[in-house]
């Protein structure tokens, strides 16, 4: 075979197989509430693998990091890439033992040192991309993968470190799915020395640091739940500044009008035009992954149509007399706030007033707590 006529000749020129088949993930404490900044860091290895001369390999490492982070904020997983580039000769060797497609592990050493000098090591054990390989020249590797979830709990500076060995388990195949002579082998590729390790500083509790704007479009549904009931759609947006030294935030909400087919003491049919007015501030915080959110807002009935045609709310300036209070909560494992989410919450609907001749009616009718809420939070572009 040629995988043993390779071995036994001992002037045979080795093929760096194993060299350019690293899309390497690295581990990091990355993912936090602030808006992620592209991160780069290029590393130089010297790989030991069977059959062959020491091989080098070159590594460029890609991630999206925040540069700051609130204390006691648990961070959520970040995506981190890596790509190597697979040599015409490597490739050539690959084909040499009739390798269609190269795959397998990865495991890369890396550190983070929090805030009072405390280094801490990671691993991260990765699946390298299943990559066939080319009849001609060379070709690319690349892996994604996350970083796992940390929490600071003291502020100060956090550096990011990809430092240590590689440690790879290649996977060979031929054409039609089976082992080459290759078959699957353990090796270490060992980092170069005198390199910039740092892939990311972070700066965690920096209370300096303005506050972190985000947008979002809203969608969902609030269910009435007094002597009316029925759904309402909603629609509209909320754009948030961030304080990443706190979690906290403050929120202008917009709830667009809408119409809503409800129910009056269960039979009665009503079709109701609905507006909301902002009366403060929403507020919340962002902590260990849970978005809280306190909105208060007018309901105002534009318009009631009993039966769905016979106008019985006034000349559109029937709302409630207390804003209404919704306390909202995400229900997300994890709320991302560059991914948006989901909340759930309740609210109550105070008195009507001006609604005309008959608001002694309708009044009784609208108030009542219980109402639920239920959005999606999407980034706006």
């Amino acid at each position: 075979m040629l995988h043993h006529a390779i071995r036994r000749s001992r002037g045979a020129r080795r093929v760096p197989v194993a060299a350019a088949l690293l899309g390497v993930l690295f581990a990091s404490a990355a993912a936090t509430p602030a808006t992620a900044a592209p991160v780069s860091l290029t590393l130089n290895y010297t790989c030991n693998f069977p059959l062959m001369d020491p091989q080098p390999l070159k590594l460029q490492i890609t991630s999206d990091i925040p540069s700051s982070v609130p204390v006691g904020t648990s961070t959520p997983p970040f995506v981190i890439s890596a790509k190597a580039d697979v040599s015409a000769e490597a490739a050539y060797g690959l084909k040499a033992l009739e390798t269609a497609t190269i795959a397998g592990t990865a495991v890369a050493g890396a550190s983070i040192t929090l805030p009072g000098d405390v280094r801490l090591p990671l691993q991260v054990p990765t699946t390298l991309t299943k990559t066939t390989v080319p009849a001609t020249g060379g070709f690319q590797t690349t892996a994604t993968g996350e970083t796992p979830a940390l929490q600071f709990s003291a502020p100060g500076s956090a550096s990011i470190k990809v430092e240590g060995d590689l440690v790879l388990k290649l996977d060979a195949r031929l054409a039609d799915g089976a082992k080459t002579g290759l078959e699957d082998f353990e090796t270490e590729c060992f980092q170069n020395p005198g390199q910039n390790t740092t892939l990311a500083t972070i700066v965690v509790g920096n209370d300096t640091q303005p506050p972190v704007a985000y947008g979002y479009t809203l969608k969902g549904v609030s269910a009435l739940k007094t002597l009316t009931t029925g759904p309402v759609p909603l629609t509209g947006g909320i754009d948030a500044k961030l304080d990443l030294a706190t979690g906290n935030y403050t929120a202008d909400l917009v709830l667009n009008s809408t119409k809503a087919n409800l129910k009056v003491l269960g039979t009665l049919p009503v079709k109701a035009d609905i507006a909301f007015q902002q009366t403060d501030k929403t507020r919340g915080s962002l902590k260990a992954g849970v978005l809280t959110a306190t909105a208060k807002f007018h309901v105002r009935l534009k318009q009631l149509y009993l039966f769905g045609v016979l106008p019985i709310a006034g000349d559109g300036q029937c709302r409630t007399k207390a804003a209404s209070i919704a306390n909202m909560k995400s229900t997300d494992a994890f709320f991302d706030p560059l991914k948006g989410g989901n909340l759930k919450g309740t609210y109550g609907i105070s008195d009507l007033t001006g609604c005309g001749l008959l608001e002694a009616f309708i009044s009784p009718l609208a108030k009542g707590g219980g109402n639920t809420i239920d959005i999606n939070l999407t980034p706006k572009a």
